[in-house]
């Protein structure tokens, strides 16, 4: 619980100089150092759940990879050791995509970013399932998402 905390916390440390632009159901968040103005930048959706397993979790792209974030107090993510553990998603009606994401903590983690944007692209459904002992169904908004990455990736460049 206190990484998790901690996970919070930086994710959200910094907001007096954020700069946040909403699509819908995603928010970019441009993030300028005041010492060096390098620009850190992001973008999110929440999902929010009745289940017991996962509360909600944040969905994040940044410049080079993608990261779940899940909240939860009964969080069966937590019977997994940190290291690879299996993703399986699926978008709209298509064949589910099987992967292996990065488990550090509390965080899920892929550097697969442009492979899962392509994918993700123009549809209207997108569910994660992830773990296999134990596992946990996700599925994020995509309201917005196109006109975000588009923002994601200007800023990114610059």
């Amino acid at each position: 619980m206190k990484r998790l905390f901690i996970t919070i916390l930086l994710l959200f440390s910094f907001s007096a100089f954020t700069n946040e632009i909403t699509y819908k159901d995603w928010r970019v968040n441009i993030v300028t150092d005041s010492i060096t103005d390098k620009k850190t930048v992001s973008m999110k959706s929440v999902y929010v759940s009745n289940s017991d397993s996962i509360s909600s979790a944040f969905f994040t792209v940044s410049c080079d990879s993608v990261f779940i974030v899940p909240f939860s107090i009964h969080n069966s993510l937590e019977d997994y050791e940190d290291g690879l553990i299996k993703v399986i998603f699926r978008v709209d009606k298509n064949t589910p995509v099987e992967m292996e994401w990065e488990k550090k903590s509390s965080l899920l983690i892929t550097n697969q970013k442009e492979f899962l944007n392509k994918e993700i692209q123009g549809a209207t459904k997108f569910i994660i399932r992830v773990g296999s002992k134990s596992t946990v169904d996700l599925k994020f908004p995509l309201a917005g998402y196109k006109k975000a990455y588009e923002r994601l990736e200007k800023e990114c460049s610059n």
